[in-house]
């Protein structure tokens, strides 16, 4: 089997952080990313005692930004409280 690496899981203003880094001109803020995860276009997982901490996979992120399509089964939201279930 092909092995598999690790999402690279950041927070909203983390993967708006490495894009600052990355292209200190770019267009790409933490609202921007805040407002595509809102509205269903990127996929997250919550996590945190509230569940309001919303964490994004920087690479799949990247991918949008290229001009990659998500496919729906990729936008799955899951809630995660520390421990692991099953998906659906």
């Amino acid at each position: 089997m092909g092995e598999q690496s690790v999402p690279r899981m950041r927070t909203i203003q983390q993967a708006a952080d490495y894009f600052k880094e990355q292209d200190p001109e770019t267009q790409v803020t933490f609202w921007k990313l805040r407002g595509l995860v809102l509205k269903g276009e990127l996929p997250y997982i919550c996590s945190g005692k509230a569940g309001k901490t919303k964490y994004i996979n920087l690479d799949v992120v990247i991918n949008y930004f290229n001009g990659s399509s998500l496919n729906r089964e990729t936008k799955k939201v899951v809630k995660f409280d520390g421990k692991i279930r099953k998906t659906v």
